[in-house]
């Protein structure tokens, strides 16, 4: 099965990539993320949420990138990077789909559900 790597992937080449969202965080810190700790533990299993840009053009054919929050489910834990599954197809384009694996970095983890005392999904 293919996995799509966020390293290599670009708006111009490939129609889409993943924005830090340790970088988002820092330019505005009303922009909340799991701790770091948090975001180099996952494990299988584990939902979170990236976030994605992708490519669209202006009326004058200018490149500009849309943003979109994705939830993923953790499938592979290699080394310090994850592969998850897209749990829901991008509203923005189709160049991913749900169901399509992409590898990822704790810097690309927005945010985390994780279960509550009672058993309940919550997020973090």
């Amino acid at each position: 099965m293919t996995v799509h790597d966020s390293k290599a992937a670009n708006l111009v080449d490939h129609g889409w990539e993943l924005e830090s969202a340790v970088e988002r965080n820092k330019a505005s810190a009303r922009f909340a993320i799991p701790t770091e700790q948090e975001r180099r533990t996952l494990v299988t299993g584990d939902h979170v949420q990236l976030l994605f840009l992708f490519a669209d053009k202006e009326p004058d054919g200018s490149l500009i990138a849309q943003g979109e929050r994705i939830w993923v489910a953790v499938v592979a834990v290699e080394g310090d990077e994850y592969v998850g599954v897209l749990q829901s197809s991008p509203l923005t384009l189709s160049v991913l789909s749900e169901g399509d694996r992409v590898r990822f970095a704790a810097e690309h983890v927005a945010r985390l559900l994780v279960p509550s005392s009672d058993g309940a999904p919550g997020d973090n």
